[in-house]
């Protein structure tokens, strides 16, 4: 589960101002079964933001990218770029696995 945080050097935004620019409050988005697995043997440790490219190559303009995100354990690490479906004044949507990258596999 992803949420939004107000724009940096604003400090007074709210729900409302994410429903004017369709940014949605909440992003939920299931995990692939083999990171899930991987999670219940190992906990996760961290989960960092490493870039914040608002591009999904090859995707359409309905599916809004989020900051791609390094998730690792103490045996496993994953590079997931995550992504979701625009819905105009949705406060909460689900979002989409586009790719999960295992740099050390």
């Amino acid at each position: 589960e992803t949420h939004s945080l107000p724009p940096p050097g604003t400090v007074e935004d709210n729900d409302d101002d994410f429903r004017n620019q369709d940014i949605p409050a909440v992003v939920r988005t299931t995990l692939p079964d083999h990171v899930a697995s991987a999670l219940k043997r190992y906990p996760a440790l961290e989960l960092l933001c490493v870039d914040v490219d608002a591009e999904v190559p090859g995707s359409s303009r309905s599916l809004k990218k989020l900051p791609r995100l390094c998730l690792y354990s103490k045996k496993d690490v994953f590079l997931l770029e995550l992504g979701y479906q625009v819905v105009s004044g949705a406060r909460e949507v689900e979002g989409v696995v586009v790719t999960v990258l295992e740099p050390f596999d």
